[in-house]
């Protein structure tokens, strides 16, 4: 198994472990589709903020379900199953150059499909929302993305009350927060 992590990591693949993940950070990877789409966690967290309506709720949550359907579970053994063969075929002392580009060649096509699966739920469950709703879901996460961008730079650190669920963001020196807003 350490020997798949470890090619998975050379060679940038991806095989998820779940098929409730919707690899996001992956996805974030691309500017213009983290900046265009929305992970369903955080619509679900900023719904009573954007007024979401129990009609696009269902259809949000029928979205991430179709997600976890037979499909992408089938997908996900594939490229499991696939990674797998492709470490028994490299193990070898003189490996058979044809059959390892062939393995690598399912394993990417199954990479793709997963994520044309995860893009297709994410498009649909930006066309449940309306303008407004949309605006505001790009406001959180273009200011989200600019705390965890400062807070790298460590002039701020960040932090999540787990009682409260309140995010904080205070400076690197303070020993508790200065300052808070709701996630």
């Amino acid at each position: 198994m350490r020997t798949i992590i470890i090619l998975a990591a050379l060679f940038g693949l991806v095989f998820p472990l779940g098929a409730q993940e919707l690899q996001w950070e992956e996805l974030e990877k691309s500017t213009l589709i983290s900046k265009r789409l929305f992970p369903p966690d955080l619509i679900l967290e900023c719904q009573r903020e954007i007024n979401l309506q129990p009609l696009q709720r269902t259809q949000i949550l029928d979205a991430f379900r179709e997600l976890q359907s037979g499909e992408t579970a089938d997908l996900q053994v594939r490229l499991l199953e696939t990674t797998v063969g492709l470490d028994s075929l490299l193990t070898k002392a003189l490996v058979d150059q044809t059959e390892a580009l062939t393995q690598i060649d399912r394993i990417l096509e199954a990479e793709r499909l997963l994520k044309r699966l995860h893009l297709k739920a994410l498009i649909e469950i930006k066309n449940v929302l309306n303008h407004e709703q949309q605006q505001f879901l790009t406001n959180v996460q273009e200011a989200r993305k600019l705390v965890v961008e400062v807070a790298a730079s460590g002039e701020l650190k960040t932090g999540e009350d787990p009682n409260s669920g309140w995010f904080y963001v205070y400076p690197a020196r303070a020993r508790r927060p200065a300052c808070g807003g709701s996630g």
